[in-house]
């Protein structure tokens, strides 16, 4: 893939984070920042739910955007490559399995756990070794 077509890829993510609905400023940065610690990575959509995206070539992260009913329960579903009881002291979050058996998962539902989930994300990042 060429930069130009690898920096296509990664807007493309960006032009669906107002699927998080009230959240969606929260899900840019949560984007924007995977790309800060993988900027040679990109988004690309799982065919059978356009909201949710998972990151390319390097596979350690995952993200599924939704408005909730009428808008007003919008979610961030944060799909990460770490058994759920990796993290499960050190967080807040609910870490429940995840897209594969070795992954786990939390749900933002407030702007507030924004600091918590970028921590999480910092980690994941780091275990990965990507």
């Amino acid at each position: 893939m060429t930069s130009s077509e690898r920096r296509k890829a990664q807007r493309q993510v960006l032009e669906h984070t107002s699927d998080a609905g009230l959240l969606s400023d929260v899900a840019s940065v949560l984007v924007r920042y995977v790309y800060h610690l993988s900027p040679d990575c990109y988004f690309e959509p799982v065919k059978s739910a356009s909201s949710e995206w998972v990151l390319r070539a390097k596979n350690w992260i995952g993200f599924y955007f939704s408005t909730g009913r009428s808008g007003f329960d919008s979610k961030i579903i944060v799909s990460i490559d770490a058994y759920p009881d990796t993290f499960r002291r050190d967080t807040k979050f609910e870490m429940k399995p995840g897209r594969k058996p070795s992954w786990s998962k939390f749900t933002i539902k407030e702007v507030g756990q924004i600091k918590d989930a970028l921590h999480l994300i910092s980690e994941t990042h780091r275990l990965s070794g990507s």
